[in-house]
C-alpha cells in the first residue's frame, strides 16, 4: 500500500520493493497488487497517473477507506492472488 496523496509515492514503491528484495531474492517480482491510499485527496489522480506510469507491470488500485472507493474491488482482486 503507498499513499497516494504524499509526495512521490512512486519512491514509496520502489523502497517497498527493494526492501521485498533485500528480504528473498525474487519476491518482488511475484503476482502482486497495489493499493493507493487516500485516493480522495487532492493529488492523488496526478500521482496516480505518475506512478502507473512508472510501473506499468503493477496492477495498481486507488482506495478510499474515507469514501468506500474501490474496496470491493481491492478485496476481491486480493482473494483472486
Amino acid at each position: 500500500m503507498v499513499d497516494l496523496s504524499g509526495r512521490e509515492p512512486w519512491n514509496d514503491l520502489k523502497i517497498l520493493k527493494h526492501e521485498l528484495e533485500s528480504f528473498k531474492e525474487g519476491l518482488s517480482k511475484k503476482p502482486s497488487m497495489v493499493n493507493g491510499n487516500k485516493a480522495e485527496m487532492g493529488g492523488s489522480q496526478e500521482n496516480l497517473a505518475e506512478i502507473s506510469r512508472r510501473f506499468r507491470d503493477d496492477v495498481i488500485i486507488p482506495v478510499s477507506a474515507k469514501n468506500r472507493l474501490n474496496i470491493s474491488l481491492a478485496t476481491k482482486l486480493m482473494r483472486k492472488m
